[in-house]
């Protein structure tokens, strides 16, 4: 796993492949029906259609060194949502939320203390 972190997750990973060390023992295997079906949903379907419907202020974050959902991905999204605050999380990886904490909790409790005014 440590090996390949760094491939599959980015960011800390790529720099610190010991970052996972202490998440490693928690993680299983994937199956392999189990990770197509995921793989395929992927392919199958996608909510882009709707994301100009939603009302609700909405924190979009991304790690800048993500290579499974890379940034843009959430920059699309931040486009189509009306009322977005987007967040791309300086060398952070795909577990950003997990190892960029320093830079993930000012953002998320300025987001959730703001009083963003509802969109109409």
């Amino acid at each position: 796993m440590q090996q390949a972190a760094g491939d599959i997750y980015g960011g800390e990973a790529r720099r610190n492949p010991k970052v996972l060390s202490s998440h490693t023992s928690r993680i299983i295997a994937p199956q392999f029906m189990g990770y197509l079906y995921q793989l395929l949903a992927g392919v199958g379907w996608t909510s882009i259609h709707w994301l100009h419907r939603i009302r609700q202020p909405t924190l979009v974050m991304a790690g800048s060194e993500d290579p499974l959902v890379p940034p843009v991905n959430a920059k699309i999204i931040a486009l189509l949502i009306p009322n977005n605050r987007l967040f791309i999380v300086p060398g952070g990886g795909h577990l950003f939320m997990l190892y960029s904490i320093d830079k993930v909790v000012p953002v998320v409790r300025g987001f959730l203390d703001s009083e963003v005014p509802l969109a109409a």
